[in-house]
């Protein structure tokens, strides 16, 4: 129930205005209680303690007292619980209960409506699935040409040998061309699966706007990998492009204090060739000379 029903002048009512504050406070939380719980005017023991009121058990006495409870030991359905009961419940919100009534009237009635169908369309798929055979065992039965105890005899020639598919007879998926001018040459000694895999995967490179040069690149350093799987070939195709696409190192200026340290390097060299290298020797040129004209001999003999 959404809503019960509660005079206009309940204040006015003597067993009320006479009553404890807390007593009125449990008269009206306990009312809102029976309409949330739809029990009928029932309010079991064990939910006073929800309703925060304290001395909760001096007020139902006042309540009691009052006339306005009575004590029970069954609830509205005849269950047996302890509690209490609004006296004048079904004089104010009866008319809330044959609602309550109809309302699980109707429920129970669609309950069962419910049920009925569903038993109906169960007992129909039974019949169905009993009268009507599959499918797939109509066709087996009209297919079937299983003999058992025939036993199997093989209309091929001893001489017969099995048959080889030709050269130039395709045995797998269908090559570009254009992928496949690129793996050819490289890839000679390669199993002919893997080379028709890296075909079909170079000539889509191709297809997507790849240069050749850069996949024949990528091609090169997975070959040069004999532990490389076929999914690596993209890989090492997009670093070939990345490598050619990279930009040229550009040198950094030296500093001041270097190029004057560079500069004095390279005159220091050049003085070290010069001197490293005498156009002519010292000694050639006293040798080439002409001898001095020597001094006479004094002679000893005049002065004897």
């Amino acid at each position: 129930m959404k809503a019960v029903w509660l005079s206009s002048t309940y204040y006015l009512d003597p067993a009320i205005n006479s009553a404890h504050p807390d007593a009125e406070r449990l008269f009206t939380r306990a009312l809102a209680y029976c309409g949330n719980a739809e029990t009928r005017g029932f309010v079991p023991k064990s939910a006073l303690k929800t309703f925060g009121i304290r001395s909760v058990s001096r007020r139902v006495s006042e309540l009691i007292e009052a006339g306005i409870w009575v004590e029970s030991d069954t609830d509205a359905s005849g269950n047996q619980i302890p509690g209490y009961r609004f006296k004048a419940w079904a004089e104010w919100n009866g008319s809330g209960d044959d609602l309550l009534e109809r309302r699980k009237s109707d429920r129970e009635r669609q309950r069962k409506a419910r049920e009925k169908k569903a038993a109906a369309t169960e007992a129909m798929s039974r019949d169905k699935s009993r009268d009507v055979t599959p499918l797939e065992e109509s066709r087996e039965e009209k297919s079937t040409t299983y003999v058992p105890s025939a036993a199997y005899v093989s209309n091929a020639d001893a001489t017969d040998e099995p048959r080889r598919a030709s050269a130039d007879e395709a045995t797998g998926p269908t090559v570009p061309p254009d992928g496949w001018k690129i793996v050819r040459t490289p890839t000679q000694g390669l199993s002919q699966p893997t080379r028709t895999e890296l075909a079909i995967q170079a000539a889509a490179m191709l297809h997507a706007g790849v240069d050749a040069d850069d996949i024949a690149a990528g091609l090169e350093t997975w070959m040069s990998r004999p532990d490389a799987r076929i999914g690596l070939f993209r890989h090492l195709v997009d670093d070939a492009v990345k490598a050619r696409r990279a930009p040229l190192a550009v040198a950094t200026p030296l500093a001041a204090s270097d190029r004057k340290a560079r500069d004095q390097a390279a005159i220091f060299d050049e003085l070290r060739r010069k001197h490293a290298t005498p156009s002519q020797s010292p000694l050639l040129q006293i040798v080439d000379a002409e001898p001095a004209a020597l001094p006479a001999a004094p002679d000893w003999s005049a002065t004897a």
